[in-house]
């Protein structure tokens, strides 16, 4: 995991993109191309976008299916770091190798949805005094995802 970790945003930012589908799939090697937030943010708002709906030129950009979508994800990222905010289970665990998945349509269906929980347990007690799910995250970190979602979202 190292060596894949290195040639993503892994390292830096501490998520990246592992996958993405719609009409037609996009390779390994492809997202492994968006080694920093420029490159990804540039990926998610054309490749992604154009998986999911081509562009519409008849609209204006907030009738578009892509704003539309973009609208949803950080309403409902925004509603997931609430709860998370407010939960005691999820300040008192550890999320390894979790993922958040993200799904949309070319109706502009959208979800967002916590995944691959098979490595979360709870924080050791004489951690949690310190355990924070804000902090930046840093290589060492005991978790990698639940930090950049909740301090840049």
């Amino acid at each position: 995991m190292t060596i894949h970790d290195t040639q993503t945003t892994t390292i830096k930012e501490g998520w990246r993109i592992d996958g993405c589908a719609g009409a037609t799939s996009i390779t390994k090697a492809e997202l492994q191309k968006n080694k920093d937030r420029e490159a990804v943010i540039k990926f998610l708002s054309s490749t992604y976008m154009d998986l999911v709906c081509p562009g519409d030129l008849s609209v204006t950009v907030e009738q578009s299916i892509p704003f539309k979508i973009a609208n949803t994800f950080v309403e409902k990222l925004t509603k997931m770091r609430e709860d998370f905010e407010n939960s005691e289970f999820f300040r008192t665990r550890e999320f390894i190798g979790t993922s958040l998945l993200l799904i949309a349509d070319k109706q502009a269906k959208c979800g967002v949805n916590m995944i691959d929980l098979a490595k979360t347990w709870e924080v050791p007690d004489e951690l949690k005094p310190t355990f924070d799910h804000r902090k930046e995250w840093e290589l060492g970190m005991r978790e990698k995802i639940y930090s950049s979602l909740l301090v840049h979202v």
